[in-house]
């Protein structure tokens, strides 16, 4: 075949451009009178600025009495005379029937963007900016919506970023096509305004009993109140519908709802466990008659009066019939069917009275979906049934918004082929706010349900979501169509994954549904309904777990370990494909859409281990509750496995938004004061304390310095207290294993410091051997102990390349024990500068960390470690892990020094007191000033500062917290001590 010349091609090319129209900076934009239209035009201006830097202007549609080229008009003929006179040359492509229908097309060198309402016009601007393209080369496309009422979230659970503003939700809403929004139990998620905005209409519920107890209290409205006592005692009250004084207040109460919220277009009530209607075991408060009505009866007449409260207006009535018969499947469905013949609407869970079900493709029950064989749905045009598309109702307190789009296809497809022509979304949670894959196939299928393949025999087939995938991924589809297909298959219940028995389930298995009941069951036991990653594993708690022994809930069927195991592994395998994605490719904007992905995922994997090892301690407990060593051995690793999970959860924590809160959803909660941030942590920190205490309870495990603060292991803060032994190389018969072991349990200290004399007379330089059995002494006790101990470097000259000697050798003899604290500088001289103090100690700080990462590191300042003033305005930074000394000796330092380490704490200084006494700084003598000391421990304890107090010998001196008689290294009396010993001992000891 002979080959055109690219020149050729060029021309071909001039031509096609010269008679196809692009929109360019030339085009302007002219909108209709209505609000909605003007939105519309905002709209598209905003899209065209974003997608492809034009600056299109909007002039009103007033500035020309006749159309003209290179304007794209908005609207409808009703809204503009422009329009409506080209529409009577030739007729737009409008359904009568379906008003948010649209036509986009050009005509006479213009852009024509009609609908059948302004909704409709709106819904053509979004449909036009998904074209992806300015040539407008015979375009003309016109669309009606394949479903009536499109009703998306509620307000329980549904708090957006706070960035979003009315407006972004409202736009969130209206370019996914959602038409209606859902106000369950409360006020709708959106202003008037904003709704009106954008418009959107309300799917409002109304609560019964419609009045308060104060109004029922009443006596002059005794007559239409009726009482249930229940088994507890308590009453429950409800409001009869037939009585004249009744019927009067329901009135008044849909008449208000209807008043507030002008743009109602579904008028429902739910007759449910929340909701009270009365039946015949309701007796009147006043008379003690029994009710005469039965509860469908009540249902009925309620439905009555919402009719008469809406009159003529355009509003569908509503009953939603969760929980509405109970164990009567038979009168539910007679009871829909009279509904349809009324025209009264329908809502219907897709699970019907077993509440929402999540995840499970085909998990409409027969009568959700029922069809009269024709193609149409048998409860009319007014049904709808509710579609979780990733979240569900009981998932508001608890949710994530799983990446699941094949399942929200499917049940897409399913609503299509039963003639069904609504639909209500369950939102939980972040559901539709972060990236939502599941959101994007609605959108599309609002518009044609047949583009979704559900047939498809792999999801990497599948035409719709491959098209959403390079839309938003660009060269990294395959690899994210890999990852729903492996995330779908974890999560999507079916027969060969998972084990239940027989199929229907019993006690010995699983039901089908009993797992994939709710997301909140994943994360949610029964036995409190309370969140299981909020419970510590140990005994003391797990028995507050109502009456285990009487359980019999899922979660202890045998099979129930197993598919939590199957689901976490096949979420982990998701999660590595995710994380394996080349984002070198990726724009900005997909790469935000990756990360929403993977951290949600991520959240639920570690939830779904909290909730695994949670059944499995509360089997231990049932298991081993009367022998205390075998529970204890067998919950013992899960509660270590629940530690280092809860450590997960706290990073996932504090890398996310700090107002998204997991206890009460993974949701924005914008109703609260302040972010929730910090109260999680403090929750789980306190969990993991508690855990780790029962694990090891005389120990904190590794320290580390969170801002200014000595943190524990378990998150706690912590504050060391202890003494110090006197110089090694004169007081060596101290540095004994006996003479620790007695401090630790009769003087109960948490710390000792080992003063490892560096330069003085037999000190490390003159006899290296007596120093290291010193301190190996020490630090083995205090180890064997489960306290912690300071070596310290004890010296008041710079002498860098011995103390990288020394810390070498204690660095890599103890770094993997937790127990240890580097004090590197003890008390430089009066003459040296901070700057010295600092170049030294970063040096010795490089040299420890090369050996061991993370252990507590003191470091001294200038004039006997009292500068920290001077050391707060420039610190040492780049390294974690540091606090730095602070020395005192109370009956010299007073005032002036506590106003130093004050300055220095304002600053947000970690500072560890490591040597301190109650006598004169000058050889630690003359008398104790119990009034400064006193004010020092004030200070100390108020700032949890950690202190060692000097020292421990018998040396005829005030410091000395022995008498000098005493030749005892343990075991010593209140006579052996001297008065400093008996005051430290009485402290340390209470």
């Amino acid at each position: 075949m002979k080959k055109i010349p690219v020149s050729l091609f060029l021309v071909f090319f001039l031509i096609f451009v010269s008679n196809a129209q692009v929109i360019d900076n030339t085009w302007r934009i002219v909108s209709g009178s209505d609000i909605v239209e003007q939105t519309a035009a905002q709209e598209l201006k905003d899209g065209l600025a974003k997608n492809y830097r034009l600056d299109l202007p909007i002039v009103p549609s007033t500035s020309n009495s006749k159309t003209t080229k290179k304007t794209i008009y908005i609207g409808t003929s009703e809204t503009s005379a422009l329009i409506a006179a080209e529409n009577a040359k030739k007729a737009f492509i409008l359904s009568q029937k379906e008003g948010e229908s649209y036509h986009a097309t050009i005509r006479n060198g213009s852009l024509f963007i009609v609908g059948a309402t302004p909704k409709g016009a709106l819904n053509g601007v979004f449909r036009f900016l998904e074209q992806n393209t300015l040539l407008l080369k015979n375009f003309n496309l016109h669309e009606s919506p394949a479903f009536h009422f499109r009703v998306g979230g509620h307000l329980i659970g549904q708090h957006p970023p706070l960035t979003f503003t009315e407006d972004d939700q409202a736009r969130y809403y209206a370019s996914h096509y959602i038409n209606l929004i859902w106000g369950e139990k409360m006020p709708p998620p959106l202003s008037y305004e904003a709704r009106r905005k954008y418009g959107l209409g309300v799917m409002m519920e109304v609560r019964f009993p419609p009045e308060g107890s104060a109004w029922m209290a009443k006596e002059e409205n005794a007559s239409a109140v009726f009482d249930l006592t229940l088994k507890n005692g308590q009453g429950r009250r409800a409001i009869s519908p037939f009585d004249e004084t009744g019927r009067e207040i329901y009135l008044r109460h849909f008449r208000k709802a209807l008043t507030e919220n002008p743009d109602i277009k579904i008028l429902y009530g739910a007759f449910a466990d929340y909701n009270t209607i009365p039946d015949e075991t309701y007796a009147n408060v006043k008379t003690g008659e029994k009710y005469a009505y039965s509860r469908a009866d009540g249902i009925r007449e309620i439905l009555n009066l919402m009719k008469e409260a809406v009159g003529q207006n355009d509003i569908t009535i509503a009953v939603w019939m969760w929980h509405s018969f109970f164990n009567d499947s038979a009168g539910e469905k007679a009871f829909m069917i009279e509904m349809a013949e009324k025209g009264i609407g329908v809502i219907y869970n897709e699970a019907g009275n077993g509440d929402c079900w999540l995840n499970v493709r085909d998990n409409f029950i027969e009568t959700a979906l029922r069809s009269d064989g024709k193609g149409n749905i048998i409860y009319g045009d007014k049904y709808m049934p509710i579609v979780s598309v990733g979240g569900a109702c009981e998932t508001t307190g608890s949710s994530i918004a799983l990446p699941l789009p094949a399942v929200a296809g499917y049940k897409m497809s399913k609503l299509a082929e039963a003639g069904a022509k609504n639909f209500v979304i369950w939102w939980g949670g972040v559901e539709g706010w972060t990236y939502n894959a599941n959101m994007e196939i609605v959108a599309q299928m609002v518009w044609n349900p047949k583009i979704f393949d559900y047939k498809s025999p792999s999801l990497l087939d599948e035409p719709l979501l491959r098209q959403i995938a390079e839309r938003d991924f660009g060269k990294q589809a395959d690899e994210v169509l890999e990852f729903w297909k492996l995330f779908d298959k974890a999560i999507v219940w079916n027969a060969k994954s998972y084990r239940y028995a027989g199929g229907g389930g019993n006690e010995n298995g699983l039901k089908p549904m009993d797992w994939f009941q709710r997301l909140s069951i994943y994360i949610r036991p029964y036995t409190e309904f309370g969140m299981a990653y909020k419970f510590p594993l140990i005994p003391s708690e797990l028995s507050k777990r109502n009456e285990l022994k009487n359980s019999k809930l899922w979660l202890y069927r045998p099979a129930a370990d197993e598919n939590f195991r199957n689901v976490i592994a096949g979420i982990g395998a998701s999660l590595d494909k995710l994380a394996a994605i080349d984002t070198l490719d990726l724009t900005a904007e997909s790469k935000t859409c990756l990360k929403d992905m993977q951290q949600w995922v991520e959240l639920l994997n570690f939830l779904l281990q909290s909730q695994l090892n949670f059944n499995r301690a509360c089997k231990v407990m049932l298991d081993y509750a009367g022998d205390t060593t075998a529970l204890r051995q067998h919950l013992l690793p899960l509660t270590l496995a629940e530690i280092e999970n809860d450590k997960n959860i706290l990073a996932f924590i504090r890398r996310i938004d700090p107002w998204i809160s997991i206890s009460t959803g993974t949701s924005v909660v914008r109703y609260q004061k302040e972010p929730s941030r910090e109260r999680e942590v403090k929750l789980l920190e306190e969990k993991i304390a508690k855990m780790q205490q029962w694990v090891n309870p005389d120990f904190h495990g590794q320290l580390s310095v969170k801002g200014a603060a000595l943190v524990g292991e378990r998150g706690d803060t912590l504050v060391l207290r202890g003494v110090s032994l006197s110089w090694h190389n004169w007081w060596s018969k101290y540095y004994q294993a006996e003479t620790v072991d007695w401090l630790a349990k009769d003087w109960k200290v948490n710390l000792i410091r080992a003063s490892i004399a560096a330069d003085a007379d037999n000190g490390f330089l003159q006899n290296p051997d007596l120093a290291v059995r010193c301190l190996t002494n020490v630090v083995d006790a205090a180890i064997k102990n489960n306290i912690y101990v300071i070596i310290d470097w004890h010296t008041h000259r710079f002498l860098p390349a011995d103390a990288k000697r020394f810390f070498t050798q204690a660095a890599e003899k103890y770094k993997d024990y937790p127990n240890v604290i580097y004090e590197i500088f003890n008390e430089p001289l009066d003459n040296a500068t901070w700057d010295e103090v600092k170049n030294y100690s970063v040096d010795l700080i490089n040299t420890i960390r090369a050996i061991d990462p993370k252990n507590i590191i003191l470091v001294g300042s200038p004039h006997w470690s009292q500068d920290v003033d001077i050391v707060a305005d420039n610190p040492i930074l780049g390294y974690d892990n540091i606090l730095y000394s602070f020395h005192f000796y109370a009956a010299t330092h007073r005032n002036d020094m506590r106003k130093r380490l004050e300055y220095a704490l304002s600053k947000q200084l970690p500072v560890f007191v490591a040597e301190c006494g109650g006598m004169e700084a000058v050889n630690g003598g003359g008398k104790i000033d119990y009034e400064q000391w006193n004010a020092w421990l004030e200070l100390m304890k108020r700032n949890r500062l950690s202190f060692a107090a000097w020292c421990v010998a018998n040396k005829n001196e005030t410091c000395s917290i022995l008498q000098n008689t005493t030749g005892k290294i343990a075991g010593w009396s209140e006579n052996d001590l001297s008065e400093w010993g008996n005051l430290l001992k009485t402290y340390f000891s209470n």
